[in-house]
């Protein structure tokens, strides 16, 4: 009994990893879908709209959303990862044993 209720987690715990690490797949994927559609001619829209660069040499609006898009989805990938081998807490209980080791 106490071996279950030990194992008892939330569903924001047990889940929130796996909707973390999709965010950030789902994130992640849209910069190589915009190059796939870009080199076949844009096929739903036009190459302009799918450039990265605008004519004068700085990102383009969608340049500019896939690169933040690339960004947030490499810092979700990891903040999902870390939370899933559950490191925050491994370095909570390390920190935790080293104030209490000192105290004694």
């Amino acid at each position: 009994m106490a071996s279950s209720a030990r194992h008892m987690v939330s569903s924001f715990e047990r889940w929130g990893p796996l909707a973390v690490v999709s965010l950030a797949v789902a994130s992640l994927i849209l910069d190589p879908i915009r190059h796939v559609l870009l080199d076949h001619g844009g096929v739903f829209f036009s190459e302009r709209t799918l450039a990265m660069y605008s004519g004068q040499g700085q990102l383009s609006p969608m340049g500019r959303f896939c690169q933040t898009a690339s960004i947030t989805g490499i810092v979700l990938l990891v903040v999902g990862l870390l939370w899933h081998m559950r490191v925050p807490e491994a370095v909570l209980q390390k920190l935790g044993a080293t104030e209490n080791s000192k105290a004694l």
